[in-house]
């Protein structure tokens, strides 16, 4: 699993992988629906453990996919602190007229699980489906959006377009910033460019 790409499909004859793509994309969306549409903690949870079952049963690095969530956590801190801050409710910290709540740090954690979810969830379809199949699986569903004049082919060649190309894009944003890396630039620090 040394250099794979994130989202990038691995070979592989688990049962997840020899699923036809239609069942796996409508899986998805169902996921996605039932994820948006519940805020039981304990659902989600339960969610979240199906997501790991998915992962270990199709054989994929489960460690690699903790690395990938743990590569998002920016945008994840941010989801937590402006529900924290946004939401009304009870005072548990006090930053001058701002108040971070009980209620918005619990409705913060709930959004940051779904987050996780939907990650793992895309990162199991697109790394256990190859792009063809994945493409296929799309149009044969739109496939009705054509009595409504919809051009679904037109609409996955975009789509195939920008799964082949999507992975060397961040190939070469890597190459970029290792090189600059090697020329002294600090990404991490807070000052990124010095006048």
């Amino acid at each position: 699993m040394t250099g794979i790409k994130l989202g990038q499909y691995v070979y592989g004859d688990s049962l997840i992988h020899q699923l036809d793509p239609r069942t796996k994309i409508i899986c998805c969306t169902l996921a996605v629906i039932s994820v948006m549409a519940s805020s039981n903690v304990y659902y989600l949870l339960f969610l979240l453990m199906l997501m790991i079952a998915a992962i270990i049963s199709s054989h994929l690095n489960l460690k690699f996919i903790l690395k990938s969530i743990y590569q998002i956590r920016s945008l994840l801190l941010v989801t937590l602190l402006l529900q924290a801050f946004l939401i009304p409710g009870q005072a548990v910290f006090t930053l001058g007229p701002i108040n971070m709540t009980k209620e918005g740090l619990i409705l913060g954690s709930i959004n940051i699980l779904r987050l996780i979810i939907l990650f793992m969830g895309s990162l199991i379809l697109l790394m256990t489906t190859t792009p063809m199949k994945l493409l296929t699986g799309i149009e044969y569903l739109l496939k009705p959006l054509e009595k409504l004049n919809i051009p679904v082919h037109n609409f996955t060649t975009i789509l195939g377009i920008s799964f082949r190309f999507l992975p060397t894009l961040f190939e070469e944003a890597t190459l970029i910033r290792n090189a600059q890396k090697s020329r002294g630039a600090q990404f991490e620090s807070p000052q990124l460019m010095n006048g």
